[in-house]
């Protein structure tokens, strides 16, 4: 298994990481730093062009309309640009685990190529089909598909920098192993690899771009510039962050102010004060929905499975082959959960009161369903309280720019 990187709060990590030889203007580095926000003491800190979650980063070359060769040229001699960056996270996921590959360290010209690849067609065989038109960036990367032929609902892609696996089944690895399912999936984009590749190669502007922040063009360098600026769509501040963060009396006086202002502007409602010790108390949500990122990361049968008999997704079984994995999906994050709906694997909750009302009366009936999952009898004012708490638990990614792309 390749390195990763697995970072707490506090701790700073360098990486040597191989060179790539190749003889083009802009050489690449030969080691990366990883570095989380520490100390998290100041304003300043927090919106620093470093901390993921801030739309410097994802802002796309300056200007405006489509790209050109000739404006791509001329950003690649930008100073720094190809340096590694010291990666800061926010200070209410101070605590999550940032995974990332030594091999994959972020530069501010990988993150622009993964945008621009993000937003491109041409990623998909007959150019009819983007990352984007799942993972939308007006429903917070999330997304609902109605194709009869896709049998799972797209995951929210933020905050997948602290993310172990991914799909419902977590059958890719790595983050850069993610966008190989839907390339070849032939009700996506429904192109190989190889044709990925190639096409995006015979971009000019792609592979002045590629030579420069990979050294070569293939397809395992496109996943990786996609994977550098999913990486960066790391959710802002929720009400509930702020709540908490204002609960800590040695909390600086300018981060005080700065969480102040972000509750003035959307209040921490009483419902969701008893939202959330319901939510860490008698619903026990918190089993699952752990950590700052509100998920354990790990498969479980919740039942939904069989509220549908056509429905006959075997989960995590297709990936382990172990039986206590049959009907098992990954538990999602709940961050931004009030506009990311329907709900489940399948899409077959719409709200979140029937989200909180399936779990409050304990699930479904698929025999194989963990049995964490059972009745909680909670009251029709216990079940609103519980949807206030998870609505404050909304806190957008950055602002991303959509327009600057190559023709």
């Amino acid at each position: 298994m390749r390195g990763v990187f697995l970072l707490g709060l506090f701790t700073v990590s360098l990486c040597v990481v191989s060179s790539i030889g190749c003889d083009a203007e802009y050489s690449l580095p030969t080691a990366a730093t990883v570095q989380p926000l520490a100390n998290a003491n100041s304003v300043e800190s927090e919106v620093d062009n470093n901390t993921l979650g801030q739309s410097q980063l994802v802002a796309g070359i300056p200007g405006e309309d489509k790209l050109t060769l000739q404006q791509v040229k001329k950003w690649l001699k930008t100073p720094g640009i190809h340096d590694p960056l010291e990666i800061r996270v926010p200070w209410h996921l101070r605590d999550a685990v940032v995974v990332i590959e030594p091999e994959q360290y972020l530069t501010r010209a990988r993150v622009e190529l993964g945008r621009q690849l993000f937003f491109d067609r041409r990623l998909s065989e007959a150019l009819g089909f983007s990352c984007a038109d799942c993972h939308n960036p007006g429903r917070a990367f999330a997304g609902y598909t109605a194709d009869p032929h896709l049998d799972r609902d797209p995951m929210p892609i933020f905050n997948r920098l602290f993310s172990t696996s991914q799909f419902w089944d977590g059958r890719a690895a790595r983050l850069s192993d993610q966008p190989k399912g839907p390339i070849e999936n032939l009700h996506e984009m429904a192109t190989t690899p190889a044709a990925c590749a190639e096409r995006i190669g015979q971009v000019k502007g792609y592979a002045v771009q590629f030579e420069a922040a990979y050294g070569r063009l293939d397809f395992e360098a496109v996943t990786f510039a996609l994977a550098a600026f999913v990486r960066t769509l790391v959710t802002q501040p929720a009400p509930y962050d702020a709540s908490v963060a204002l609960r800590d009396e040695s909390l600086p006086p300018n981060l005080r102010k700065h969480y102040t202002k972000i509750l003035n502007q959307k209040p921490f409602s009483a419902a969701a004060a008893r939202g959330e010790k319901l939510f860490f108390g008698k619903a026990e949500c918190s089993n699952c929905h752990s950590g700052p990122n509100f998920t354990d990361e790990q498969f479980h049968n919740v039942g939904i499975r069989y509220s549908n008999q056509l429905d006959t997704d075997l989960g995590r079984y297709k990936v382990s082959n172990e039986d206590s994995d049959r009907g098992a999906f990954k538990t999602p994050t709940l961050r931004n959960v009030a506009i990311t709906g329907p709900y489940m694997h399948n899409g077959r909750l719409d709200t979140l009161e029937k989200v909180i009302a399936w779990f409050s009366f304990g699930g479904g009936n698929d025999p194989l369903q963990s049995t964490a999952i059972h009745a909680l009898d909670l009251n029709k004012n216990e079940q609103l309280d519980l949807v206030a708490f998870l609505e404050s638990l909304t806190g957008l990614p950055p602002t991303v720019c959509q327009a600057r792309l190559l023709e």
